[in-house]
């Protein structure tokens, strides 16, 4: 995880990618989405389907309640297809909830988009 993050970082500085080390409030996520951008946001997998994994979703629309997640996680061995994990509409006190990972708990997220910090 070590190795993996450091070249994440030296990649970033190579290609002068703004990286704001900061926890996110659920605002940040709404008025990036508001702002056209999107967001890769950690999530736990134990709030998310009871597995205590990390889990990276797709934070693409906001409809006033919802935060509008793509979910890449799709258990097809249950019957469940693409289409079952995309725009999923995840109430905001649920989404603000699920965006914690860990002990002490991590908050992260991606933004992506043009000037996206």
């Amino acid at each position: 995880m070590e190795l993996a993050q450091a070249d994440f970082q030296n990649r970033s500085a190579k290609l002068q990618i703004p990286i704001a080390h900061r926890s996110f409030e659920l605002d940040d996520i709404r008025n990036a989405i508001a702002n056209q951008k999107v967001a890769l946001v950690l999530l736990s997998g134990y709030q998310m389907f009871g597995k205590k994994v990390p889990h990276w979703v797709l934070a693409h629309g906001d409809d006033g309640a919802h935060i509008l997640i793509h979910d890449p996680w799709v258990e097809d061995e249950v019957g469940e297809t693409i289409a079952d994990a995309a725009n999923l509409p995840v109430p905001y006190e649920q989404f603000d909830r699920m965006a914690r990972f860990g002990s002490p708990p991590l908050r992260a997220a991606v933004i992506l988009g043009p000037g996206a910090i």
